[in-house]
């Protein structure tokens, strides 16, 4: 993921004299999670600022004009208390107290956003005790999804302290290492009849976007055969 993309997920608004802040737009609506409303309710006003809501005395909320545009969101609108001062508007990072973006809380920002990301695309039915192979590889799919193979790295979180490391290259083992990462792994995916080879073009993150890569994939059958998807 992209640095943009990654600050996307926690970077939002700080209300303050609301000149800056498209309504429709940008996230304003919370100060712990970005948060942006949907849809306007009339054409009059797709181009709204939030300083078309604020009273332009005392910057304070005028509740008539977020009744009239926002009144599903007035109890959240109500929550948030701009500066009398009428600073201008200030993006922070909301994921930290102090609104300063850190490497510790980006990093868990975006495996958190990955992990949603993969559930709402992983269909575990289709692409794990539907595919299209024997049981026992049906078995070792699940097992590699729910981290439950015996490799080195899950070992060591046991407390087993024996020799760990990959048996064919002799670095770390993991999950994803035996799969994919291993260079005796990436010789069988470039000997492997397949079109557009997953593997060849990006590095999965995870087992789940293996086989949602392997999903889009095509296996090249005997000649005079039709192609079909490798998985499942």
């Amino acid at each position: 993921m992209a640095g943009k993309q990654v600050l996307e997920i926690g970077l939002g608004y700080l209300v303050g004299n609301g000149e800056e802040i498209k309504v429709w737009i940008d996230p304003w609506l919370s100060t712990s999670s970005p948060l942006t409303p949907i849809c306007p309710s009339t054409l009059y006003s797709l181009h709204l600022r939030v300083s078309d809501l604020l009273d332009h005395h005392s910057n304070e909320w005028n509740i008539q004009a977020i009744q009239q545009h926002l009144p599903q969101y007035e109890a959240a609108i109500r929550q948030l208390i701009p500066s009398s001062l009428k600073p201008a508007d200030s993006k922070v990072w909301l994921l930290e107290e102090l609104g300063i973006y850190s490497a510790k809380t980006g990093y868990h920002s975006f495996i958190q956003d990955k992990n949603q990301r993969e559930q709402q695309t992983f269909n575990w039915m289709f692409q794990v005790w539907k595919a299209k192979t024997s049981p026992k590889l049906n078995q070792f799919l699940w097992r590699a999804l729910n981290k439950a193979l015996l490799v080195g790295e899950l070992l060591a979180y046991r407390g087993m302290s024996w020799d760990l490391n990959c048996k064919c290259c002799s670095e770390a083992e993991s999950i994803c290492h035996i799969l994919w990462r291993c260079p005796f792994a990436k010789q069988i995916w470039e000997l492997a009849p397949v079109s557009h080879g997953p593997l060849l073009s990006f590095l999965p993150l995870s087992p789940k976007q293996l086989l949602t890569s392997l999903s889009r994939a095509i296996n090249l059958l005997p000649s005079g055969l039709i192609m079909a998807p490798l998985a499942p």
